[in-house]
């Protein structure tokens, strides 16, 4: 899994940014920021780019929704999928209930729902909310087929 440096004593990264799967400033994030819901954070990953924080987790989950439901993704088997999201730091073997080669267009929003949580959780997003998160940000953010 992908690591984010972060000192012991403080939140993971996830969490302060209140960004739940880590996004990054992109051509297909940037309207986050320019809609005054997200603001480049100062941290840096290891991997490169600039990671999003959103003024809310429910904004940084509508917004992964709507990326993983984008052409870009929605297009890859899951497996596929989830390596370019965390850049090879995991595939589908997070989610052990769902074929890898399942493509992600097909995924019904309990299914999103379970790959979302499992990718929250891969990333050190810690919520005692987690589930009405992602539930309601998989409602709000309609599947983009």
């Amino acid at each position: 899994f992908r690591r984010v440096l972060f000192r012991s004593n403080r939140a993971p990264l996830a969490v302060r940014n209140r960004n739940p799967l880590n996004m990054k400033l992109g051509a297909a994030t940037r309207a986050w920021v320019e809609a005054g819901l997200a603001t480049i954070s100062r941290w840096l990953p290891r991997d490169g780019g600039r990671f999003l924080k959103f003024h809310s987790s429910a904004f940084g989950f509508r917004a992964a929704v709507q990326l993983l439901t984008s052409p870009a993704y929605a297009s890859l088997d899951l497996d596929a999928a989830l390596k370019r999201w965390s850049h090879n730091g995991y595939g589908a073997e997070i989610v052990s209930s769902i074929d890898p080669s399942t493509p992600v267009s097909s995924l019904d929003a309990a299914r999103l729902e379970q790959v979302l949580r499992a990718m929250a959780n891969a990333e050190g997003y810690r919520s005692s909310t987690l589930s009405e998160e992602i539930a309601r940000a998989v409602a709000d953010a309609p599947v983009v087929k």
